[in-house]
């Protein structure tokens, strides 16, 4: 057994990552706005898109504040079925690397008070509208999504799965993380790729990270690829993300 697997066997016991169900709640609950396609009542067997925001209910459901004036609820009147496209901001420049969600279910009217505190909390300029005869509540009430995570990474998900699991503990600090480490630690993160993957590296950046492990984009001779290292154990919150590399970067100097 070579040097660079034996190393990479006993500090990166496995490669896993938080389920597509947890992914796609974690993408959900960072963004506040997608795509709604709705079935056109104007031009028959044709999809409309719409840029809809939208908050989440309890259990993760898309919920819309819409006019009764807009195309897209003309639309939702004629046919229930529509889906909501969600996408990660695009980071290094590769929207193709990039997480995204599509959720497909039935768009339902509804009054439910809980889903108005909801939308509010979420978007607190439509306290100007909410309350205009013309403006509703409508809820998406999810049947299947289908996520991709990325290159390689993409699977459907029932939506019983999807509204059991839980968002990443680590989303709303993971950016600040990542670029933190990928500024002022740069020779920590060629370390962490020569150890784990055996690569000389120029250069090394952490692109996404989560609870269980974090990919990175490895740059060497001119040849991009990534890579998946996880961590030892899960993170349960913020705090530990800092002891964590701590203790990786000490047991890759000791595996060298």
């Amino acid at each position: 057994m070579s040097h660079k697997a034996h190393a990479s066997r006993n500090l990166t016991p496995n490669i896993s990552r938080p389920s597509h169900a947890a992914c796609a709640k974690t993408l959900l609950d960072l963004q506040n706005q997608g795509t709604l396609s709705t079935h056109s009542s104007h031009h028959s067997q044709y999809p409309f898109g719409s840029m809809m925001p939208y908050a989440l209910d309890q259990t993760g459901c898309p919920i819309f504040l819409i006019s009764s004036m807009a195309m897209h609820t003309q639309n939702i009147l004629q046919n229930k079925h529509a889906s909501l496209y969600v996408a990660q901001s695009i980071s290094d420049g590769e929207p193709l690397g990039t997480a995204r969600v599509t959720l497909l279910g039935d768009i339902h009217h509804t009054t439910d008070e809980h889903i108005r505190h909801c939308y509010l909390k979420a978007h607190p300029n439509a306290h100007h509208w909410v309350d205009y005869e013309d403006f509703s509540f409508y809820r998406l009430d999810v049947k299947q999504l289908y996520f991709v995570g990325g290159f390689g990474i993409m699977g459907w998900i029932n939506h019983t799965v999807y509204q059991e699991a839980m968002p990443d503990p680590l989303r709303h600090t993971a950016t600040h993380a990542i670029q933190h480490m990928n500024d002022a630690h740069a020779d920590a993160l060629i370390l962490l790729a020569k150890v784990h993957e055996g690569s000389d590296a120029d250069s090394v950046r952490i692109i996404h990270l989560d609870c269980l492990g974090f990919d990175i984009k490895i740059i060497q001779n001119d040849h991009i690829h990534s890579a998946r290292i996880a961590f030892k154990h899960a993170i349960e919150n913020p705090e530990q993300i800092r002891s964590a590399f701590v203790k990786m970067v000490q047991d890759a100097r000791k595996a060298l």
